[in-house]
Parts: C-alpha cells; structure tokens; sequence
C-alpha cells in the first residue's frame, strides 16, 4: 500500500474504532450520521468490520455485557432500503478477510480498547475522544494530512491540531503552530479551524493560519475566500463589515487577518504569501522582524538554541531569508553585524550586546 493510502486508511480506522465507543450513548441523528459515514466508502465499512470482530473478541472474554453494543451495531448496520445500504447484511456476514500487517495490529488493539470501554458503559470524556483525532508534528517535522472528507492539511513544524467532524460541521482546532488547509467543498457542512480568539471558515478555498506562541491568530488567504471572527462569535452568512464592529470579516485570495489574544481583527488588504508560505521549502523570511520572534521561528525546527540577552538584543530588527534547518547560518549573519557579541557551543549559542 502507498504512504499516503496508508495513511489514510489509519485515519478511517480511527474513525471506526471513535463510533465503536460513541454508539452505545449516541441518539437517533448521531445514528443516522453513522449510517452516512459507512456510506461513504467501502474502505469504511471495512474498517468498522475489522474493529468490531476485534471487539466481539474481547466482548466474548468478558461475559455477556456485549449484548447492547452488539444489538446497536447491527442496528446501525441494519439500515432501511432507502439508505442505500442493504449491501451491508452480506457484508456482516462474511466478515472481511483482512491481511492484518504489523502496523494494522496497533490499530486493532486501540479498537479493541475503546470497544471495552463502551462494553463497561463507560462515559465517554471528551479527551478519549480527542486523542483519536489529535494530530502532531514535532520539532523540524513537516507533514500532510488528508482528512476524511477528502480535505488536506500540510502542518508546519511544532503544529497539532483536533478534528471534530460530525454530520452538521467539519471543525478543527489548531491548539499551537501553523498549517496550511486546502478544503474540500460541501455545502451540507462547514469547514471551520478554531484557535483561542478566531474561528476562520472556508468558502471552498486554501489559506494558512499560524497560531503564534503570543496568542496572535495569523491567517493569509492563497485562493478563495475565508470568513474570520471571534471565537466566541456565531458564524454566520453575512455581507462584509468592519473589524471593529466585531461582526464576520471577509478575506480574499492575497489578503490576510491578524486576530489578536483580545480578539480584535485587522484585515490586511495585502499579504506577502510567498513570503508566508515559504516555510513550505524550509526556507524563513523575515522582513524587521524583532530577533526574539526570528529566534521563536527557528526554535520549531531546530533544538539548536538562541539565548538572546536583554532588550536591546530582542528588539533588533533583522531582514533577510534563511535555510530553516541551519540556525548557524542567522548566527554568522548576526556576528557580521559587529554589533553583538557572540558564544557559540554545540547546542546554541549565547547573543549579547557587543560592549
């Protein structure tokens, strides 16, 4: 199988190991929402198959407190003609034969964990649920998600974020970094990313957010249109209006929004994308920007540590473009100056003013 299939076949099985425990606390809408979930690829109902023959395994270990979870996944799988779905009664049956592979098993084993929880009939704590859909890069990591709906997320470096999908929504929550989301286009759930002070929803678009380590929300537009307002703001359809008013700002291909911690919006008619989207080559662009936040961006690819020492040094304007991977080559930069003074060992380096 190819990486990117791989990987989005561990998405799916995720999903499917997620409904196995929701199922036996969800209503009637969240059913019918299960129902349109299986519907949407064989590979789907595939990967329910899987988990829940691995869940009747243990269920089987522990007596008869399966009988719930049982009766509500063939009622899942039992759906009206009118859903599409009949197909499934056959493959209930036969029970996929799955060539497991080693990296399969770890999925097997996490549904087989979420399965004995929903067996205990368990509550189901929001954190249970966010660790199936937490998604992480570290220090000098770059990666490509391809979420469920067909959407892409390329994370920058020291990024996570969650999905909550559900049948109404498509959200997500970037909690640190930055990432860039081509969004696949339906018109039945919005597409919406959440960080502390913003929601920024798509209008069938790609666009960057950066949620800095100050709090500040950075989203630049690269094709498309984008809706930005508070996070504790509803987000509704409406005309464009000022960022003081608070109400939903519309941003197009080019521009850009800075939300800042207090939740205040500044629109940027202009945004140097190429500049923003840089890091996608690894490469960093500042333009007078502060050395404390040129030190903060290598820091996310690199342990290489700058130590900057007083307010003199912080606030130092620096323009130029840089290989993110090489902090030495800002540190040569910087001792070209003549204006600081500089120790260097094999972890970082120390950046004081030059007496």
């Amino acid at each position: 199988m190819r990486p990117l299939e791989d990987a989005s076949r561990d998405i799916v099985a995720q999903q499917a190991a997620q409904w196995l425990c929701e199922l036996p606390h969800s209503d009637a809408a969240r059913r019918v929402a299960f129902v349109q979930w299986l519907k949407r690829s064989p590979t789907h109902i595939e990967e329910f198959l899987l988990a829940s023959t691995v869940c009747a395994s243990f269920a089987r270990e522990r007596g008869n407190a399966s009988d719930d979870v049982e009766r509500l996944i063939a009622e899942a799988l039992q759906a009206p003609p009118s859903a599409e779905v009949m197909q499934l009664h056959a493959l209930a049956d036969e029970r996929p034969k799955v060539a497991v592979t080693r990296p399969r098993r770890g999925w097997m084993a996490a549904a087989a964990a979420v399965c004995v929880l929903a067996i205990g009939a368990l509550l189901i704590v929001p954190w249970s649920i966010d660790r199936l859909n937490t998604y992480t890069t570290r220090t000098g990591e770059q990666r490509t998600i391809r979420l469920e709906d067909g959407s892409r997320v390329q994370m920058n470096a020291r990024s996570r974020f969650i999905v909550r999908y559900s049948a109404e929504a498509r959200d997500l929550e970037l909690l640190e970094g930055e990432a860039v989301f081509d969004v696949q286009h339906d018109t039945q759930r919005p597409f919406r990313v959440h960080t502390r002070d913003a929601v920024i929803q798509a209008v069938g678009t790609q666009f960057n957010v950066y949620r800095q380590a100050s709090g500040r929300t950075v989203v630049s537009v690269l094709e498309g249109v984008v809706r930005v307002t508070r996070d504790a703001e509803p987000v509704v359809a409406s005309a464009v209006s000022t960022a003081e008013s608070g109400a939903p700002l519309l941003v197009r291909a080019g521009q850009g929004a800075d939300v800042s911690h207090d939740g205040a919006i500044e629109k940027r008619e202009s945004a140097d994308i190429a500049r923003v989207m840089s890091w996608q080559n690894r490469r960093l662009v500042f333009r007078e920007d502060r050395l404390e936040d040129i030190a903060h961006e290598f820091a996310r690819y690199s342990p290489f540590h700058l130590e900057l020492d007083g307010a003199a040094v912080k606030d130092k304007r620096i323009t130029g473009t840089f290989d993110a991977d090489d902090p030495q080559s800002l540190v040569m930069f910087l001792d070209s100056l003549g204006t600081f003074q500089i120790e260097t060992s094999g972890q970082g380096a120390a950046i004081a003013p030059r007496l």
